[in-house]
């Protein structure tokens, strides 16, 4: 398994152990906005010119989105939030030691 791989594992279960910690109408919102990990770039903060990687974890599915979208940092090892702003800056917003929280926090 090469190390994409991995990280993908990883998240995925970190996401799993998470899912049942969050009240039913949040459950079902992240389950039905979840996406198979893929890195995205980012800008660190809301006013940063620099980006890094992350790893986009909930995605717009067209129905019920939320303007924030769930990320995973690996360098952090930490779940976040990010936003994408009204001129298109994909930006991150904070972090949070948990999917559950990252959700809760929206």
């Amino acid at each position: 398994m090469n190390s994409k791989e991995a990280l993908v594992r990883t998240v995925s279960d970190r996401i799993a152990e998470s899912l049942p910690l969050l009240p039913r109408h949040l459950r079902a919102w992240a389950e039905r906005h979840l996406i198979t990990p893929r890195a995205i770039q980012l800008f660190v903060g809301l006013a940063s010119d620099v980006r890094r990687e992350f790893w986009l974890v909930t995605d717009h599915t067209g129905a019920d989105d939320s303007s924030y979208r769930v990320i995973y940092d690996a360098e952090e090892n930490l779940f976040g939030l990010a936003v994408t702003l009204d001129d298109g800056r994909a930006c991150l917003l904070g972090l949070h030691r948990s999917f559950a929280e990252s959700v809760d926090a929206m």
